[in-house]
């Protein structure tokens, strides 16, 4: 089986994952005693403890990636995505901008533009990008509809917002925060009772939704029904007076929180990179990152899924039952 037919069927061939798609920002961390090791790390080998040696060894997973795969559009692309996670934007675009020199329709480097562009306000650029992203490949993940809708909206396009939220409610389901920008699509179009209707659905799935009842307020007033206005104003108040009582109650906790933590960052890096030599065909470089994202996060079983299928099409079975995530989950 080629590799590029295993990762699609585990589901986990895309790169623009969450983690990498908003930057990390450094902070105070304790040290925990970790040591960085130089020799080929082990599933069991402990990452280094210093937010600065996890951020260096990341930035040195997208320059590995740009040397082994030059010109290779997927791995400029993660590259990419590296250098944004850590707020490298210029190097970042630099990135995805040479993917489109070699492929002007490579959707994943269009929806990294796209999305950096909605991220700071550029809603003209974001918008653009995302719409030649879909028309390079219309089944693109649905949170990049969302985006693409949310930009669409600040640019007084609500047609075109409403119309892309629908086509995307076809493929799949909308979640509550789909059928919310849906609603208010519909308000930007003086459809009341369609949006009424949408953000009713976000209640039935979240009765607490303080946004639902704050627009319904809106939503009802236009209708000419000022009691049921009324009912959701009282709602809003409530829920937002419960709000306000919880975050101050969870404000001491939240502020003993390590927000700075690169971990996570860096075991998607990994993995990721991975994939990519994966699809490539470079099992020995896939193996390398895969086992340093076990390393980096011993209780996240994916990178020990992906190594029990390289060891299994490999024949080697005994590092297969060694590596599966049920037995190795708490060594």
């Amino acid at each position: 089986m080629r590799w590029a037919g295993v990762l699609a069927v585990l589901g986990c061939a895309a790169v623009g994952l969450f983690l990498l798609a908003r930057p990390w920002r450094p902070g105070p961390r304790a040290s925990d005693g970790h040591a960085n090791r130089e020799h080929k790390p082990q599933p069991s080998a402990p990452a280094p403890a210093k937010p600065e040696v996890l951020v260096a060894e990341a930035k040195g997973v997208a320059a590995e990636l740009l040397r082994a795969l030059p010109g290779e559009p997927p791995a400029m692309a993660l590259a990419g995505r590296i250098h944004y996670a850590f707020s490298d934007v210029a190097n970042a675009e630099k990135c995805w901008q040479a993917c489109l020199s070699i492929d002007p329709e490579f959707a994943e480097a269009l929806c990294c533009l796209g999305e950096t562009a909605w991220e700071h306000g550029k809603f003209d650029k974001a918008a653009e990008r995302l719409k030649k992203a879909f028309a390079a490949n219309p089944r693109l993940d649905q949170k990049r509809v969302f985006i693409l809708a949310d930009a669409l909206m600040n640019l007084g396009e609500s047609q075109e917002a409403a119309a892309a939220l629908e086509r995307a409610a076809k493929e799949s389901p909308l979640p509550p925060f789909g059928l919310f920008l849906l609603g208010h699509a519909y308000l930007g179009l003086n459809e009341y009772e369609k949006a009424r209707d949408q953000f009713e659905a976000v209640l039935a799935v979240d009765p607490r939704s303080a946004n639902a009842h704050f627009s319904l307020i809106t939503v009802y007033n236009r209708l000419g029904q000022p009691e049921k206005s009324r009912t959701h104003k009282e709602q809003y108040a409530t829920l937002r007076k419960d709000e306000l009582a919880e975050s101050a109650r969870l404000r001491p906790q939240m502020r003993k929180m390590d927000w700075a933590d690169p971990y996570p960052v860096v075991r998607e890096c990994h993995l990721n990179a991975g994939k990519i030599y994966a699809l490539y065909g470079k099992a020995g470089e896939a193996e390398k990152h895969w086992l340093r994202a076990a390393a980096i996060d011993p209780q996240n079983p994916e990178p020990r899924k992906l190594l029990e299928l390289l060891y299994r099409q490999q024949g080697r079975q005994e590092e297969a039952v060694q590596i599966s995530p049920g037995p190795m989950m708490n060594p």
